[in-house]
């Protein structure tokens, strides 16, 4: 069959990316279309979205791409050729390869938020470790080489008051005039016969400019996981998992 037609994304390149979302980062491959950032749907050479198949280390997923980005250590996007090893994909393939145990333990956390500096509360806490669990020892006693058995762990906390910020304004009701529509809804018609919702008579100064939208606050979690045992020198067995 011809060769596959794929482009590779480094960690570094995942690492400097302007965005946390892995599904995002793929998307950046031409050819391959993502409607909005942060959406789980990737279309590829023009083919729908369920058409696109999914791998976390060599296992299909469904459902999209839920991992940490600090957990992804390479990024493969196949969009014409398919190898045969990934069966009967119609659109394309987004291959992603996890991060593994590193030989010293090793960790880091992350919190970045906007609160400060504007109204739209972005906020981010990530957290990541990793080690060995058993390294085998030379004649002397001392630990040396790869581990036999390592884990890694990733995790990601994102919470947006308004993901999607737009350039057009929104007004709500002020405070304080909602407080009173709750106390009294209904207030004598001008007409003196029956009542009428006082919201009727609300005019642009019972009104407020506000930036984020409101009732649109979203928040996700993602945790990958993997342990790694090496029995021989060339062979690694593989347990992990990811969680959105």
């Amino acid at each position: 069959g011809s060769p596959a037609t794929q482009k590779t994304v480094s960690y570094e390149e995942i690492q400097a990316a302007p965005t946390r979302d892995v599904a995002s980062i793929a998307s950046q491959s031409a050819g391959v279309f993502q409607k909005d950032d942060g959406s789980s749907n990737l279309n590829i050479r023009g083919s729908r979205s369920d058409a696109t198949s999914y791998y976390v280390d060599g296992m299909k997923v469904r459902g999209g791409l839920g991992l940490p980005q600090k957990g992804t250590e390479q990024i493969t996007v196949i969009t014409g050729g398919v190898p045969a090893q990934y069966g009967d994909a119609t659109g394309g393939i987004i291959s992603v390869t996890t991060r593994g145990p590193s030989k010293q333990f090793s960790g880091g956390v992350e919190f970045v938020t906007s609160e400060l500096f504007d109204e739209y509360g972005y906020n981010l806490a990530s957290l990541d470790l990793s080690g060995p669990i058993f390294t085998k020892k030379d004649s002397t006693g001392q630990k040396s080489g790869q581990p036999v058995a390592g884990f890694f762990l990733s995790a990601e906390y994102q919470y947006d008051k308004d993901p999607s910020p737009s350039a057009a304004p929104f007004y709500v009701v002020k405070e304080d005039v909602l407080e009173s529509a709750r106390k009294n809804p209904l207030i004598l018609s001008p007409t003196g016969f029956g009542y009428i919702h006082r919201s009727s008579y609300y005019t642009m100064d019972s009104l407020e400019k506000v930036k984020a939208r409101p009732n649109v606050a979203a928040n996700a979690a993602r945790l990958n996981g993997k342990i790694d045992i090496r029995p021989a020198k060339n062979v690694t067995l593989t347990m992990g998992g990811s969680i959105e």
